[in-house]
């Protein structure tokens, strides 16, 4: 990457709200060097009560990543990641200090203790990976 480039990564929450719309144009636009797209999910602890009328069938998701099967061509692909592939996959972080790896799609308690949290985090996710590319860091 050359100094001052700035690569542009694009995450897409697919729910009931966008689960047929094609965003093909938006993305071509956009250009992103990486595009995911996510199956919403519900996490107990987290959004459960909340996010119930935004799910979607693993039918309905599929129908939405078939739909941008095409800009693979343009070099574009998307990354598909519905619930199955996320769960036990990401450690997330919210601005309380409250983690989750979603292994069980549960939200985890913090420690009382901030400095335990790279610890904790060690032992929640053992090998996983954060990040992509040169900024990875594996726990």
């Amino acid at each position: 990457m050359a100094d001052g480039e700035v690569r542009i990564k694009l995450n897409t929450v697919v729910t009931a709200l966008n689960w047929q719309d094609d965003v093909s144009e938006l993305v071509r636009r956009i250009r992103p060097d990486r595009w995911k797209a996510f199956q919403v999910l519900e996490i107990q602890g987290e959004n459960e009560g909340k996010v119930g009328p935004l799910l979607i069938s693993a039918d309905q998701y599929a129908q939405f990543v078939a739909r941008h099967q095409h800009l693979a061509a343009e070099g574009l692909g998307l990354v598909p990641e519905d619930n199955d592939a996320m769960r036990g996959s990401y450690v997330m972080i919210n601005p309380q200090e409250q983690f989750f790896a979603n292994q069980s799609a549960r939200f985890r308690k913090p420690s009382a203790r901030r400095w335990l949290l790279l610890d904790e985090l060690k032992l929640s996710c053992s090998k996983a990976w954060i990040g992509q590319g040169s900024g990875s860091v594996q726990l």
